[in-house]
């Protein structure tokens, strides 16, 4: 239930119909109606009721946490979060997309799993990698019927030497 109500609208109208704007998507709101008559006395608020507004319609993709760099074959520093946006703005949250991210400036292949279907709008790679060094790598998201997203570039490096091959 949404009592106590966290606002209140004043119509200063005498019609019969209000209508509330600025409501976000995929949100469930309470409303209840208390009228006032011309001598200032108001009435017993109403019973309450409740609506959701309709989840946003997915159009883009958006890198909320950009890929970090890297070492040769081992897991990026920091893997990328890609959010789907919807067109009344804000995050589509009940988008279930499948997206795939792939490099497309640098010539290497990204490694780890590059494709991965959405949970309330919010896609998690987890375990990205490069197999050779290099710089400004940079990957996009791309979904079908997405605008896609081109996230900041990257480098990856030679790791640490762990052993050395001596032959004769």
């Amino acid at each position: 239930s949404g009592y106590p109500y966290a606002n209140s609208v004043s119509t200063g109208s005498t019609g019969t119909t209000y209508t509330l704007t600025g409501l976000s998507t995929g949100t469930t709101y309470y409303t209840a109606v208390a009228a006032i008559d011309s001598d200032g006395n108001e009435s017993w608020v109403s019973a309450e009721s409740s609506v959701s507004t309709q989840p946003g319609t997915p159009t883009s993709l958006s890198f909320q946490t950009q890929p970090g760099s890297g070492t040769v074959g081992s897991i990026l520093t920091t893997q990328p979060l890609v959010v789907i946006n919807a067109s009344e703005g804000g995050q589509a949250g009940s988008a279930t997309n499948t997206v795939t991210l792939s490099i497309t400036s640098g010539s290497a292949d990204l490694l780890g799993t590059t494709t991965v279907d959405a949970v309330n709008g919010t896609v998690t790679f987890s375990n990205l990698y490069i197999n050779q060094t290099g710089s400004s790598y940079t990957p996009t998201a791309s979904s079908s019927g997405l605008a896609s997203a081109v996230s900041t570039s990257f480098s990856v490096s030679a790791g640490a030497v762990s052993q050395i091959l001596v032959s004769t």
